[in-house]
């Protein structure tokens, strides 16, 4: 990202000095040979983390190229995913499930009692779903409701018009989660005895 700018710059001289007519040192018209422009390198320091390397991709290209923010969290935990957003269908409504993934968008309302609720929209690799949260619940956890975090939300499918979503029971941080991993008892257990 530190070449766009002189990438930028090189073109824009280039474009210049064509339109004005100006020849380089061998007669033609065109980006002039510069060698800068072959040695780019980023002016920072600093080693770019991944998570910001995936945020710029994100950004400039519109989707992710070289991984998924989501594929390392879905390998960590396995055993506690019970569900992906493609397997919740019409036909799981009330079923309870444990879904992962990564927050897009939050939508957050006023009820008619002056509380505060959201509709988040949870992406995990095999698409996304919207989470429903209560009041009481999207109080007590407001931190977790934000865009671009991964969070793991246990809860109940509930459909409506057709289209099924999950109604949240409890929200945690996705790096608290993969320490469960070490427990041995069956999802199913820990679930039902609330320590997945």
């Amino acid at each position: 990202l530190g070449a766009v700018d002189k990438l930028l710059s090189a073109s824009s001289e280039s474009h210049s000095a064509k339109e004005a007519g100006q020849l380089t040192l061998f007669g033609d018209v065109g980006l002039p040979m510069n060698e800068e422009l072959f040695a780019l390198s980023p002016d920072c320091d600093h080693e770019v983390s991944q998570r910001e390397a995936l945020a710029w991709e994100k950004e400039l290209v519109g989707v992710y190229v070289s991984s998924h923010p989501l594929q390392q969290m879905t390998v960590e935990l396995t055993d506690v995913i019970t569900h992906h957003t493609k397997d919740i269908t019409e036909d799981k409504d009330k079923m309870p499930v444990v879904i992962g993934g990564m927050i897009t968008d939050v939508r957050q309302i006023t009820t008619r009692k002056g509380d505060s609720m959201g509709f988040v929209r949870l992406e995990d690799l095999h698409g996304n779903i919207e989470v429903t949260v209560f009041p009481k619940l999207f109080r007590e956890s407001r931190n977790m409701w934000v865009a671009d975090k991964i969070v793991i939300v246990r809860g109940r499918v509930d459909v409506r018009d057709g289209r099924p979503g999950v109604l949240a029971e409890s929200v945690q941080d996705h790096v608290t989660a993969t320490r469960i991993i070490e427990d041995t008892t069956s999802v199913e257990y820990r679930y039902r005895n609330g320590a997945a």
